[in-house]
C-alpha cells in the first residue's frame, strides 16, 4: 500500500532515513528531521518577508504554512 513505503513511513513519522538514490547509485541522504521540524531562524526570516498571497510551488518550504 502507498502507506507502506519509505518515503510515507518518513513523512509520516519525522524521522529518516531517507535517501535518493542516482542511476549510478550515489546516495544522497535528505534530512527528514529538518524537513519535519518547525521554522528555524532562517526560515523565519524568508517568511517575514512575504506579504499578502504567497504560492507553494511545492519546494517544501510549504510546510510553513501556519506560521
Amino acid at each position: 500500500t502507498w502507506g507502506a513505503d519509505p518515503y510515507a513511513n518518513a513523512l509520516r513519522t519525522g524521522r529518516g532515513p531517507l535517501f535518493l538514490r542516482r542511476s549510478d547509485g550515489w546516495l544522497l541522504p535528505l534530512d527528514v528531521e529538518r524537513w519535519c521540524s518547525g521554522a528555524g531562524s532562517a526560515d523565519l526570516s524568508a517568511l517575514h518577508r512575504c506579504e499578502g498571497p504567497v504560492l507553494d510551488v511545492g519546494c517544501g518550504p510549504g510546510r510553513l504554512v501556519a506560521e
